[in-house]
């Protein structure tokens, strides 16, 4: 009787630790902060962004690591448009890269809220896996989506040059 009360007991406690993730999601312990910025549309914040990555050796070595923390409500359609739009900022980017690369986003995405965490992780052999609230992981094995898209904040080219300092850690 004891043992199941602890059983249920370790078993909320992880839920209230790891709600927005699921299953088979790697944990940030071992990871090294690089920079911590906020993303503001204007006068609105929409999330606190954190840049990390996680230092060798192990199975998640010098991936990349994007963590967001939502500060208002985001539909993922809005999402997804602004993705776009950064997207189409690429020249060398084809009509057939931005459809496919829209669908990898609407199976990735969700509506986030005030409150939800998200995190994309680009691994050092091109992929890129999104964890979002309440879905499993997304995983894209598309290095040339991975890099643009972690381009859109990390990227010399981003339209958010004094975020990117921050993320860099300047």
């Amino acid at each position: 009787m004891i043992i199941k009360h602890i059983s249920q007991a370790l078993c909320f406690i992880l839920l209230m630790v790891f709600p927005a993730y699921g299953h088979n999601h790697p944990h940030l312990e071992n990871a090294k902060l690089i920079g911590t910025g906020i993303l503001k549309i204007y006068w609105a914040q929409v999330y606190t962004i954190s840049h990390y990555q996680i230092p060798a050796p192990g199975p998640y070595q010098d991936a990349i690591v994007l963590s967001y923390e939502y500060l208002r409500d985001v539909p993922k359609d809005a999402t997804i448009e602004a993705s776009i739009e950064e997207f189409e900022r690429y020249t060398n980017i084809t009509e057939d890269k931005i459809s496919r690369w829209t669908k990898y986003l609407e199976a990735a995405l969700t509506d986030m809220a005030d409150g939800d965490r998200a995190e994309i992780w680009k691994m050092t052999d091109g992929s890129i896996t999104f964890y979002t609230p309440d879905q499993p992981p997304v995983r894209f094995d598309d290095a040339e989506f991975a890099e643009v898209f972690m381009n859109i904040w990390l990227g010399s080219e981003t339209n958010y040059p004094d975020l990117r300092l921050q993320l860099l850690g300047q």
